[in-house]
């Protein structure tokens, strides 16, 4: 098995997409893996739709289920739709970037990879991603889920249709104990509710513009840093990939046994995927970083309107980057938790206490928070604070 392994092959059953066939390789039939032309397609699209962000594992196995994709089945069970639980193995497979695994050891395969490392990374990514998230997709998906929570127990806020047509939110305190009596509140009055609070956050003209200025300083810094530390990394990966070739160039030759070679490789897979992930991580968090930052310059002055005109998808990705939750009490916004970099910008409690708390849903005349001119003086230090 060993040999076989040292020579590119695979002595093993094969994952989906592929299958084992027999080839006439100089006069000797020779077992080679080849691209299951009924599956390889579907899984490519798996990899590629996954990679988007746009889909769970359950919603993706629906959909490769709905184009046909179903496991190879055997003598004792008939081929079956693919589970979300074998989707999961199959998303963080390294055989379909022509890498196999055996006993902590990797090789390069002699068949051919389906995706790209690119491609597998980015998955790597989503898969790390989707671990953490906090909001989930639901039958009845409403944009404001996830960030809405009872300003009575703190627990969070579901909602539901009532007489068919008309959703509500509730606290989720009540259906698991019946502890809370915050009362349940239409949506239609939520949505209107938040878009007041982006009316009362939003920034004076002044302020944004010194904001935006140091903003763009703050990227530019970023970009700068970011740039180094990933040379630096990348020199380290192609050091530690020369000291992988060299390794096996010398078990191939014998000078060292399978215990030195496993030990060796295994330590050098650690420390590149290690670096990768570094690597990884420098570069999602420049784009994130550059994501909410540009996201602050454009709605640094003009939040509300924008976030009213926006379609729910996008409130959805306004309400993630400005708040980590929103308080409801007795149908009014209770408070506000604000992310990590616009918490310095607007959380300062006079403000805050006076035009969100206490003005509930009801209608009212609004203007920018109310800012002295010794604030302004002091707006570029607070963008120097932000740390993401």
């Amino acid at each position: 098995m060993l040999q076989k392994l040292k020579q590119g092959g695979w002595p093993h059953g094969t994952p989906l997409g592929y299958k084992n066939v027999k080839q006439n390789i100089n006069g000797r039939e020779v077992a080679v893996v080849v691209p299951d032309e009924e599956r390889a397609s579907l899984i490519k699209q798996a990899f590629k739709l996954y990679a988007t962000s746009n889909y769970s594992l359950r919603e993706l196995s629906e959909v490769l289920t709905d184009k046909g994709l179903k496991t190879r089945g055997n003598k004792n069970s008939p081929p079956a739709p693919i589970s979300k639980a074998t989707l999961a193995e199959i998303m963080q497979n390294k055989f379909y970037i022509g890498i196999v695994k055996w006993k902590g050891m990797e090789f390069k395969g002699n068949h051919k990879p389906l995706i790209s490392k690119e491609l597998f990374d980015q998955v790597q990514g989503v898969r790390r991603s989707h671990n953490y998230a906090g909001e989930r997709k639901r039958k009845h998906p409403h944009y404001l889920r996830g960030t809405i929570f009872c300003g009575e127990c703190g627990s969070k806020m579901s909602s539901q249709i009532a007489k068919r047509k008309y959703l509500y939110f509730y606290c989720l305190g009540q259906k698991r104990d019946n502890s809370c009596k915050n009362p349940y509140i239409l949506a239609s009055e939520l949505e209107k509710g938040i878009e007041k609070l982006y009316q009362n956050i939003q920034l004076p003209k002044e302020l944004a513009e010194i904001t935006i200025e140091g903003i763009k300083k703050e990227i530019a810094e970023r970009e700068s840093s970011a740039i180094k530390e990933q040379a630096r990394f990348k020199r380290n990966l192609t050091k530690l990939n020369n000291q992988r070739y060299k390794l096996m160039d010398a078990y191939y030759h014998e000078a060292i046994p399978v215990e030195v070679l496993k030990k060796e490789q295994q330590r050098i897979t650690d420390e590149i995927a290690q670096t990768e992930e570094k690597l990884k991580i420098t570069q999602e968090n420049l784009e994130e970083f550059e994501k909410i930052l540009n996201l602050a310059i454009k709605l640094a002055s003009n939040c509300y309107l924008a976030y009213k005109k926006a379609n729910p998808k996008t409130k959805r990705l306004f309400n993630q980057a400005f708040f980590k939750k929103i308080y409801i009490k007795e149908k009014r916004i209770e408070k506000a938790d604000y992310t990590d970099f616009f918490d310095p910008i607007f959380n300062e409690s006079s403000n805050k206490d006076n035009l969100v708390g206490a003005t509930g849903f009801e209608p009212a005349t609004y203007g920018p928070p109310a800012r002295c001119a010794t604030k302004l003086r002091h707006a570029p230090i607070i963008i120097y604070r932000f740390n993401l």
